[in-house]
């Protein structure tokens, strides 16, 4: 793991892959914010443009820190126009909120790679 970012009670790094993977762990808000968008900046200037937001550690987000993953996503989305930003391993209640915050034009919600990669494939 690389760009080891934490404040409080988050942590964030990337996880180099293949694919780049974007570990968000622990509340994802305002405070936080910064720490998670720091790190996708670096991935992104080093061309490590995350594939997958690991959020199986995420214990809470609120619409500071949707709105944080989805500035994250439309960056990559800009740097490289095939990105297929999956999250993956979300506990069922934060799979819920980034389904009813809309967000699917943007990303898909997966149990887990495998389920995510798969989405890839077909």
């Amino acid at each position: 793991m690389v760009d080891l970012l934490s404040g409080g009670q988050f942590l964030c790094c990337v996880e180099e892959g293949p694919p780049p993977v974007l570990i968000v762990a622990g509340e994802l808000d305002a405070v936080t914010r910064p720490a998670l968008m720091n790190a996708a900046a670096q991935a992104c200037a080093r061309g490590r443009h995350p594939a997958f937001i690991d959020a199986s550690r995420l214990r809470f987000i609120d619409s500071v820190g949707l709105c944080a993953i989805e500035r994250v996503v439309e960056r990559c989305h800009r740097h490289h126009r095939s990105f297929p930003a999956t999250v993956i391993g979300a506990s069922a209640w934060i799979a819920r909120i980034f389904r009813l915050a809309g967000v699917g034009h943007l990303l898909a919600v997966e149990d887990d790679i495998v389920d995510g990669l798969a989405g890839l494939a077909g």
